[in-house]
């Protein structure tokens, strides 16, 4: 079985390091940038101007003001202040009420995802004992609540649970506004407004500034979004993705909205996998959730390419040895979505991460800040040595 590891698609703690350098990969413009609210646009473009952004902005003066108006992400702000209060207080209200929804009667095929949860619970393995390290006895204590979660409460509002809303579930966090105004942006807005509308499986809390979605799933297609950029790669023209740390599966989902009909691998706790068969299953979408490492081994021997390569913020907060484990088990993947903060507990990663080139020779890779997440990268890799799919 696979060891203790963080499986969420944002960072834990934000740390506040140095910057990992950029080396160019494909030349397509990234997108990257800050928004502040009610400051003035010099030094908004000042902020951006070493980003693919500050070009963008300079085309798109009108939407700046309209956009800071509406959107205040300045920490220093009375407006921010308040918007943070309200999502806070409306977090609180809408814990207190989801378990009235167990009054409203459950379909069969709902009654049946729970029925399998439950019996899934039942054959968990024996959790590890204390380990010595801080961050595996957090995740076991995570495992222990999640069971007996499962085990005692409705899982139809699960999004509400207190080990969900703590380890991969954001209510509202300030730099969803400046990801959300990146897709408003966009000129192919319209496929991802379709991709993040959210569904009422596991009662997501609504972004309030856009109701129709939640900060997740403005954060996981976020991530998507500026893949596609950086590589030229969409999402739908994989035949296979393999997420690492999988969370409940809404990157699963979001990847299904874009029109993504592949074979979709998580590999992630079994406590997790089981969320995820349950979530995946009330909206549709397919799945094949594993929890030990030879079976994904095996699994991902026989999968078809071009495949794709994710792991946000759990490759690097996974032990060494792990970590090593799942990179040969995805070493002739074709592209690798990779998100980590500069420094984890005493891990340096970015040491680790920089040393991939020499041990993946045949992949190109690239890092990226994130500007609105300081001491956070993206790392993308690209096959070398494999025709682009979209040129093949």
């Amino acid at each position: 079985m696979i060891s203790c590891f963080r499986s969420t698609s944002a960072p834990a703690r934000i740390s506040r390091g140095s910057s990992c350098g950029n080396a160019s990969l494909i030349g397509h413009s990234a997108g990257y940038g800050q928004y502040e609210g009610r400051i003035s646009q010099g030094k908004a473009y000042q902020l951006a101007r070493n980003s693919a952004l500050s070009t963008y902005l300079q085309h798109r003066r009108s939407w700046l003001p309209r956009t800071s108006r509406i959107m205040r992400v300045s920490g220093s702000t009375v407006e921010s202040f308040i918007v943070s209060c309200a999502h806070s207080a409306a977090w609180r209200l809408w814990r207190c009420v989801s378990p009235l929804l167990r009054l409203i009667p459950r379909s069969q095929h709902e009654q049946w995802l729970t029925k399998r949860l439950r019996v899934d619970c039942e054959d968990f393995p024996p959790l590890c004992e204390t380990s010595g390290s801080d961050a595996r006895d957090e995740w076991a204590d995570n495992q222990s609540r999640l069971r007996h979660l499962i085990a005692a409460r409705d899982p139809s509002v699960f999004l509400t649970w207190d080990v969900i809303a703590k380890t991969m579930f954001v209510p509202f966090a300030r730099y969803t506004t400046i990801e959300l105004a990146f897709l408003q942006h966009r000129l192919d807005w319209n496929r991802w407004r379709s991709a993040i509308r959210e569904c009422r499986a596991g009662l997501p809390f609504p972004y309030l500034p856009y109701p129709l979605s939640s900060a997740n799933a403005i954060h996981h297609a976020y991530h998507l979004c500026l893949f596609e950029e950086r590589t030229g790669f969409q999402t739908h023209k994989f035949r296979t993705i393999c997420e690492f740390g999988g969370g409940y599966g809404s990157m699963c989902r979001i990847a299904r909205r874009l029109g993504f009909a592949g074979q979709y691998l998580i590999f992630d706790l079994p406590e997790f996998s089981a969320l995820q068969r349950y979530y995946l299953g009330s909206v549709g979408s397919d799945v094949v959730a594993i929890s030990d490492s030879n079976e994904l081994a095996f699994t991902v021997a026989r999968c078809e390419g071009p495949s794709l390569f994710i792991a946000t913020w759990s490759l690097s907060e996974s032990p060494a040895n792990l970590r090593q484990q799942i990179l040969r088990s995805v070493s002739d993947f074709d592209c690798f979505l990779i998100a980590y903060q500069n420094r984890f507990g005493d891990e340096d990663n970015q040491a680790f991460f920089r040393g991939l080139p020499s041990k993946m020779q045949d992949t190109s890779w690239e890092t990226r800040p994130l500007a609105h997440l300081p001491g956070n990268n993206y790392l993308y890799g690209l096959k070398t040595n494999k025709q682009r799919h979209g040129e093949a």
